[in-house]
């Protein structure tokens, strides 16, 4: 299954993150909340252009957003819970 990681900076002081992490849940597949501004997103459905194409629409123009492919291998000291995720939804 394809899997993607997202991570962000909204620079401006008073920005609400609720629309992002709104639409990161609102995506087709499974989520996973890894760290503060990052999180794992699986879905056959997903593209890489998709998923940044939907949260670009939620961020403005002095925010930062980074959407990659998630692939195993991969290395990281996280939370158990993180690990089963990829486990279960990386192929």
């Amino acid at each position: 299954m394809p899997a993607f990681q997202i991570d962000y900076d909204l620079h401006a002081p008073e920005k609400n993150y609720d629309a992002v992490i709104s639409t990161i849940k609102a995506l087709p597949g499974g989520w996973c909340h890894v760290l503060k501004s990052t999180w794992l997103v699986a879905g056959n459905s997903l593209t890489l252009s998709g998923v940044f194409a939907a949260l670009r629409a939620v961020t403005d123009a002095d925010d930062s957003l980074l959407v990659t492919h998630f692939v195993k291998p991969y290395q990281g000291w996280l939370p158990k819970r993180v690990h089963d995720w990829i486990d279960l939804n990386v192929g």
